[in-house]
């Protein structure tokens, strides 16, 4: 499992996975229906689910579960997901980047923003505007949970109508990909944050994005307590364009 930094001692991981270019995970709601079926048979008894949320190109999760199984599990399902994929399509290759990405996490703290951040996700993407997005796990914690677990995250929080503050104060979607700021970040630690705002193919995303998109991003991080060098470091971007943000 590709890890930000280390194991969690929690047991708790914010998880992505990208498709390579000019490829979509989902092409509809069927594909998306058979990935969470995946999830679910890989899952049981080994994994939890915290939090979820599906895009056209990307999976946005929060888990639970000793890294090992979690990565086994998680690559079974992945494999079997593209296998049926290509099959079904007619297609052959890559469908995703890299194996997945995934970052420790270690409080409450930070489990809340990563919940937050999976389920902002769409708004971030410009894929919806409305937080009650029909892909993802926002929903199951209004109602009757399905794939997820949502005791841990709702005690966190303090209750359902806390879990409702917490999404709609969060200042930006960018800026829930990454925890408060601190001083002094290691280049380590600063490349971890960007890989959790921009994904491990930090250079090629963040040219690719519009700038509104891009410069939202590159704020958070920024508010996140990378310096400008760290930034343009593992972004790619011009100092000067970081430093007028």
């Amino acid at each position: 499992m590709r890890t930000a930094r280390m194991e969690s001692s929690a047991n708790l991981y914010r998880v992505a996975v990208r498709a390579v270019p000019k490829r979509v995970l989902f092409q509809d709601g069927d594909d998306k229906t058979r990935f969470l079926n995946l999830l679910k048979s890989q899952f049981a008894g080994t994994v939890e689910v915290l939090a979820w949320c599906l895009t056209d190109r990307c999976v946005q999760m929060v888990l639970w579960g000793g890294s090992s199984a979690l990565s086994h599990s998680l690559q079974q399902a992945l494999a079997m997901y593209a296998r049926e994929i290509n099959k079904a399509r007619g297609e052959s290759g890559r469908l995703y980047q890299d194996r997945f990405f995934s970052e420790p996490l270690e409080t409450d703290d930070q489990l809340l923003a990563a919940v937050c951040a999976v389920h902002l996700f769409p708004q971030t993407v410009g894929e919806s505007t409305e937080l009650k997005y029909g892909w993802s796990s926002y929903r199951e914690y209004l109602g009757a949970p399905e794939l997820c677990n949502t005791v841990p995250v709702l005690g966190a929080a303090g209750g359902r109508s806390a879990f409702r503050r917490m999404h709609r104060n969060t200042e930006t979607p960018a800026a829930a990909h990454v925890p408060k700021a601190r001083v002094h970040l290691s280049d380590e630690d600063a490349k971890a944050q960007v890989e959790s705002v921009f994904g491990p193919n930090a250079h090629e995303t963040a040219k690719q994005l519009p700038k509104p998109e891009r410069n939202e991003r590159l704020r958070a991080l920024k508010a996140a307590g990378l310096s400008a060098r760290q930034i343009t470091q593992f972004t790619g971007i011009g100092r000067g364009v970081i430093e007028k943000l």
